[in-house]
């Protein structure tokens, strides 16, 4: 499960360096998004 974050994190960090400057930000926002209701929600069921 670790390493599955991992890889999303260094997806979005790598989508926010080829977007620029306010990509950085949107891609942020966007993994940890993914990350908060990707796992949390995994935890409730």
């Amino acid at each position: 499960m670790t390493w599955l974050q991992l890889i999303i994190v260094l997806a979005f960090i790598f989508l926010g360096v080829r977007l620029g400057s306010i990509g950085i930000g949107f891609a942020g926002t966007v993994g940890v998004v993914v990350l908060t209701l990707g796992f949390a929600g995994a935890l409730w069921c």
